[in-house]
């Protein structure tokens, strides 16, 4: 290499120093740092990735020589050399007319050549990766190429961890409760939950967490109740009675005798939760008479169980975070929701956005579902498959929970097919539906013209069993048709959630 182009190089690290001193946002820096490599090294294609609590690296930042890369190219840089170099810690550098497990992927990709150089991140297993693909002989990756990338993943590695949000001192080390926590944040489309997230472990305000079914409002609530270091936490799952008595007992315990069937005393959750946090799931359904016990308990931490009749009310030094997948502004101006409840439980908000609204964090969310689920099989997705998930043809309506469902049917199909299956294809995934499919009108009701007016009580019970039989099978299709998402099921029958659970609950039918 020539002295000029030393020079020039040496030039180019200096202004991404210079950038990392400078910059305020890292993802501004991830950006310019970029393009400032790509003029550097020639590369077609280059990426930061950066490892997440799930074991994935996801990437950060991506650009190609028109500028963004878009969500359909992201998915065809090298995956598996991503993951060898951040498992290894080692730079590695791969030809497809080679040998190697990269091969046969790199062709599909059209790739020439693929380097992928660690990037060292602090409190990490695994090294996050600085990538770059050629895909012409136009540029020859020399020694000096190798040496320019690693001078510059060093810098990114420094830039991360200057911007990089801990958790609290209590929760820093790698415990299964980071993980978890860094695992559902690690997505690029949710940095900005991310930052509400450690606003709400680190601060004592009350938490609303809402968001569709299925996006993992109860799994990110536990995740942050147990990374903020208090226990115990404690689940109380609202709506599952409309009785005043029941749901008083159940939040805030009671005495013996203080109502009929009060046959000992009861201990309440937010007595068990004290000093800890309590979840307050789906609170919207919360009828409400029964909103008007919340209101001193969330101001005041005060609360009385029923049959209490001392002159002072109990206390509770319990967090609350309340769960809900419904609108509760909506809920408030139609006066199905108390407006002063409403901001005292808002304290931090934080909305989880549907999967539909973050296509592009799909395949790293399957890849570390297979691997936290399926540790024996080394399961990945296919490229194809990783372009059809965030394809516009899939919408999604069951969330996560929906996506995860798919990939454990997946699974069962490709080993039906191939015992020692380990990649799963495009065919081995459900066909995505374009809309949903009006169910009534595949449903064929009885005519109540057909049954005379003085038919007897045997033939009423059983037109009343017929019509029955029609609606558990109604309800069943609906299910189906969303993926098991009660709140996507009763929107496509136009009928109340509640009213639903009911008619579930009337036919045994699992909301499992």
């Amino acid at each position: 290499m020539s002295e000029t182009q030393k020079a020039i190089w040496l030039k180019k690290l200096q202004d991404i120093i210079s950038l990392g001193v400078s910059s305020d946002s890292s993802e501004d820096f991830y950006i310019q740092i970029l393009v400032i490599i790509m003029e550097a090294t020639g590369a077609d294609r280059i990426a930061i990735t950066i490892p997440g609590g799930d074991g994935e690296n996801h990437i950060t930042c991506a650009r190609d020589s028109r500028g963004n890369v878009s969500p359909e190219m992201k998915e065809e840089i090298s995956r598996s050399i991503i993951s060898r170099a951040s498992e290894e810690m080692t730079m590695l550098v791969f030809h497809p007319d080679g040998s190697g497990d990269f091969s046969e992927s790199m062709k599909l990709c059209s790739i020439f050549t693929a380097v992928a150089v660690p990037i060292l991140v602090k409190n990490r297993r695994n090294s996050g990766v600085l990538y770059a693909d050629y895909r012409s002989l136009k540029t020859i990756v020399t020694p000096e190429h190798m040496e320019f990338l690693t001078a510059c993943a060093g810098v990114i590695s420094l830039e991360y961890s200057r911007h990089m949000v801990c958790l609290p001192e209590n929760s820093r080390s790698l415990s299964p409760i980071k993980i978890r926590l860094e695992h559902l944040l690690t997505p690029e489309s949710l940095g900005s939950v991310r930052d509400r997230v450690y606003s709400a472990i680190s601060g004592k305000l009350p938490v609303l967490i809402t968001g569709e079914s299925g996006t993992g409002k109860t799994l990110l609530a536990t995740a942050i109740a147990e990374a903020s270091g208090k226990s115990p936490v404690v689940r109380a799952t609202l709506g599952l009675s409309d009785d005043l008595n029941t749901i008083a007992s159940e939040l805030f315990g009671h005495l013996k005798g203080s109502f009929s069937g009060a046959f000992s005393n009861r201990t309440g959750l937010v007595e068990r939760a004290d000093g800890g946090m309590i979840i307050l799931d789906e609170i919207l359904n919360l009828p409400l008479a029964a909103q008007q016990l919340l209101l001193d308990f969330t101001q005041f931490g005060t609360y009385r169980p029923l049959g209490w009749d001392k002159k002072e009310p109990k206390k509770s030094s319990a967090s609350i975070i309340c769960v809900t997948n419904g609108n509760l502004e909506e809920a408030v101006k139609a006066g199905r929701f108390r407006t002063d409840l409403f901001y005292r439980i808002a304290g931090v908000r934080i909305e989880i956005p549907p999967l539909r609204e973050r296509l592009q964090d799909i395949p790293a969310l399957a890849q570390g579902f297979l691997k936290r689920n399926f540790p024996e099989r080394p399961w990945t997705l296919h490229i194809d498959l990783r372009k059809e998930l965030i394809s516009n043809r899939r919408t999604w309506p069951g969330n996560v929970r929906q996506l995860e469902s798919e990939l454990s049917m997946a699974c069962d199909q490709a080993l039906r097919e191939d015992q020692d299956a380990c990649v799963l294809m495009v065919n081995h995934f459900k066909k995505p539906r374009t809309s949903f499919p009006d169910p009534i009108a595949e449903v064929v009701l009885p005519d109540p013209s057909i049954v005379p007016v003085n038919t007897g009580a045997d033939a009423l019970k059983t037109f009343k069993l017929n019509l029955e039989a029609y609606e558990k099978k109604l309800i069943l299709k609906a299910l189906s048709e969303t993926g098991n998402v009660v709140a996507h099921a009763a929107k496509l029958m136009d009928i109340p959630r509640t009213t639903l659970i009911s008619r579930m609950q009337y036919f045994r039918i699992d909301k499992s």
